[in-house]
């Protein structure tokens, strides 16, 4: 699990403590959307629609599997605070993985339920600070 995914030119894992444990979407072959041909009455079979100008495709939405940690709860709150903001801020948005040269420009579409793996009340161990996980999963458009 490395770092490299980048969410309008910001590390997910530098900034906000993210980690990406899966994509997926991100290569799957789109749906043809509109009509796609046409069977005329009077002649047997379809006339296909296969000019370029014919042609679109329904969107590509990503799927990314996340675990967040925070070294300490106020840390952990900051930190997805401030992705929160970021992800949920109008407009288009680019994405990248470390694989790829190529960007996506997305939008977050769906919201998401946050897990918190580490119980919340036990944030001092021993005079230590505990770090806290959770694991979320967002879908980008």
């Amino acid at each position: 699990m490395e770092s490299g995914y980048l969410f309008d030119g910001v590390d997910l894992k530098d900034t906000y403590g993210i980690t990406v444990i899966k994509v997926s979407g991100i290569h799957d072959f789109l749906k043809r959307k509109g009509e796609t041909g046409h069977n005329w009455l009077d002649e047997d079979g379809e006339e296909e629609y296969t000019a370029s100008s014919d042609i679109y495709f329904e969107p590509r939405d990503i799927t990314l599997e996340c675990i967040l940690v925070g070294t300490s709860r106020n840390d952990f709150v900051v930190k997805i605070r401030q992705f929160k903001y970021a992800l949920e801020s109008p407009g288009l948005h680019t994405f990248k993985t470390p694989y790829f040269s190529s960007s996506y420009s997305v939008y977050f579409k769906d919201g998401g339920k946050v897990d918190i793996l580490t119980a919340w009340n036990s944030h001092i161990t021993a005079g230590k600070s505990r770090k806290h996980i959770a694991k979320f999963t967002i879908t980008l458009r």
